[in-house]
């Protein structure tokens, strides 16, 4: 009797403890789902909270030119592009000062073989003009166009540069170039490929 007596207070015991075992784990496992939730609707509220849409993928259709390249930021305000090398007056032109030269409309074809064709309308300074404003010297024979990082660079025969298909182009269709086409200008070549066609354009350097 005195044995059965005292295993009832053990087995009180072992359950009590059992109960607060499961009890434990059962807060935990509500506190966890409330994380989770809240992580959930932190995760919607971003979504949702005006964050700005991902980049269009490369190569996709985007406001009517297929997206190339790796955008490069760009201070609009600091923003210069430089024209030197063998000139008797090199040029530094703020996005304002581009606008306000001669410009002309065209329409132009940008091919990149194999890839796409884009068909537009752009718009932009001639380089000739802007060559004539910084007086190239008479040995000079081409000129190296180079991104704003530095990353990139064409070269194009001065030849090449006097119709007016050459331009430094900042509106394709009437409207500035986005982020991932070039902003805020970038160069335009009727006849060449689209590799020839650089974009967030810094400097063109006149070489001899």
């Amino acid at each position: 009797m005195i044995k059965s007596i005292m295993n009832k207070p053990k087995n009180v015991m072992h359950s009590l403890a059992r109960c607060a075992q499961l009890a434990i784990v059962a807060l935990f496992a509500l506190m966890g789902c409330a994380a989770k939730q809240a992580d959930a609707a932190g995760s919607e509220l971003q979504a949702g909270g005006g964050n700005p849409p991902p980049a269009p993928a490369y190569l996709s259709l985007y406001e009517g030119l297929h997206v190339t390249g790796t955008p490069v930021e760009v201070d609009i305000a600091t923003f210069r592009l430089k024209v030197e090398g063998a000139v008797e007056r090199p040029l530094s032109l703020s996005f304002e000062q581009i606008r306000e030269l001669p410009a002309v409309r065209e329409e132009i074809v940008l091919e990149c073989p194999g890839f796409f064709i884009d068909r537009g309308v752009w718009t932009g300074v001639p380089v000739r003009e802007l060559l004539a404003r910084a007086g190239v010297r008479q040995d000079a024979k081409r000129v190296a166009f180079t991104s704003l990082d530095g990353g990139y660079t064409q070269w194009l025969a001065l030849g090449e540069l006097q119709d007016e298909g050459a331009l430094i182009a900042y509106e394709f269709n009437g409207k500035p170039f986005p982020a991932v086409h070039g902003f805020p200008v970038r160069l335009a070549a009727k006849g060449k490929a689209g590799s020839y066609w650089v974009k967030w354009l810094g400097s063109l350097v006149v070489q001899q």
